[in-house]
Formats: structure tokens, C-alpha cells, sequence
């Protein structure tokens, strides 16, 4: 009993020095052991969190979407599913958070689940640059159609080219169509070819900047 106890404390204090969110529930989701970083985000206390239910505490019950979407994924690890997923939560001062959540669930040495472990990382930061990203590429695209421009990037390494929607649709006339390095080559008047394959090469090996002109062939071969 007293290993038991020593085990437990020290399995405690490794939590707890754990930046990321850790909880380890039984595969009910009754919650046994909830580290100091989780507590201090949602504002509980330890003594209120263990022996509830996770999707019962007060960071989730915000939003019974967001309690059903846990609750149903603690069912699925109780039968031995791992899962990953974004959540949110809500904290103490009455922020939303966004958590990358992982799920694992914990056999015995029968097979039998007997724990599930959860942990997950604030990545609420990340989500709002990304929204961000969006909104400005949406942004982009609209301007380009409306101004018929496009723009493309070519990997060297990979061979890969990409290509924004407005460009997809001057070359090949579809904004969803795929257009591979090989493509676009076919794609470039066999006069100007030659002339495009110099510059972009010279531009590879030298690092300087180049403009130029080529045509397009259009879907009639001119």
C-alpha cells in the first residue's frame, strides 16, 4: 500500500510538471487525476474535478456541443479507440480556448482497458493566425478574379508547382483542374518555350529576379 502511495505521488508531480493539459479517467470518464496546468486554466481546484464525469465540468458544459463531442469520443476510447481532435473550452476569466486534445486509451496486461489518458495543448494562438490566413487568401482570390490575375510557386526540390485558383482558370480553364510542371510546359507556345526554360534555369542557378512574357496555348492548339 505504501508503494501504491508513494506511486501515486510521483505520478503527481510528473503531471504537474507538464506544460500541456493532462487527465486520466476511467474508461467511464470519471475523472481520477487531473494536472496542475488543466486546474489552473479552468480555475477548479482538484477536489472538484476528480471523481466527476470530464464532459460535466464547468470548462466544457459552456456548450453541450462541445460536452456531447467529448463525451462521445470518451465512449469510443473505452472500446480501445485513440483519438485526436480539436476542442474547445471555456477558462476561468471566461476565455474560449481551442485545445488539440489526444486520447489514448491504457490496457492491463489482460487487454482489458482500464484507464484513458488525455492530454492536449493550447493552440488557440495558432487557430486565430490561421483564421487570419484564410480570410486574407480569400481576400486574394477575389481580387485576383476580379483583376484576371493569378500567381504560382515552384517547388525546386519536389518539382511542384502551385497554382491560385484565377491561375488555374486562365491556363486551363478550370479553377479545380490539377496543373503539374509538365502541364504547364505543354501548355507554353513551343516558340517561347526555349526562351522561358533559359531565364527560369539562369534564375535557378543565380538567384536573380527575372520578368517575362510567353504565350498560352488555348484549348484549339493556338
Amino acid at each position: 500500500m505504501h508503494l501504491a502511495s508513494q506511486s501515486l505521488v510521483l505520478s503527481r508531480d510528473i503531471i504537474d510538471h507538464v506544460s500541456a493539459f493532462v487527465g486520466v479517467l476511467e474508461p467511464d470518464g470519471t475523472v481520477i487525476e487531473v494536472n496542475e496546468t488543466a486546474l489552473e486554466v479552468s480555475g477548479a481546484c482538484r477536489g472538484d474535478v476528480v471523481g466527476r464525469k470530464v464532459w460535466d465540468l464547468s470548462f466544457f458544459t459552456y456548450d453541450s456541443a462541445v460536452a456531447g463531442r467529448l463525451q462521445e469520443a470518451i465512449g469510443e476510447g473505452a472500446q480501445g479507440a485513440s483519438a485526436r481532435f480539436d476542442i474547445s473550452g471555456r477558462t476561468a476569466g471566461g476565455e474560449t480556448i481551442v485545445i488539440d486534445l489526444i486520447m489514448r486509451p491504457v490496457r492491463d496486461q489482460n487487454g482489458r482497458i482500464k484507464l484513458l489518458v488525455l492530454s492536449g495543448i493550447d493552440i488557440t494562438e495558432r487557430k486565430r493566425v490561421e483564421d487570419e490566413l484564410r480570410r486574407s487568401l480569400d481576400l486574394l482570390e477575389r481580387a485576383q478574379r476580379v483583376g484576371r490575375l493569378g500567381h504560382w510557386s515552384y517547388n525546386i526540390p519536389a518539382r511542384k508547382l502551385s497554382w491560385s485558383a484565377e491561375a488555374r482558370r486562365m491556363f486551363l480553364g478550370d479553377e479545380h483542374a490539377e496543373l503539374t510542371l509538365e502541364r504547364f510546359l505543354q501548355l507554353v507556345h513551343p516558340d517561347d518555350l526555349e526562351r522561358l526554360r533559359t531565364q527560369s534555369r539562369e534564375a535557378i542557378e543565380t538567384g536573380k529576379r527575372f520578368v517575362s512574357s510567353y504565350r498560352i496555348l488555348a484549348g484549339n492548339g493556338r
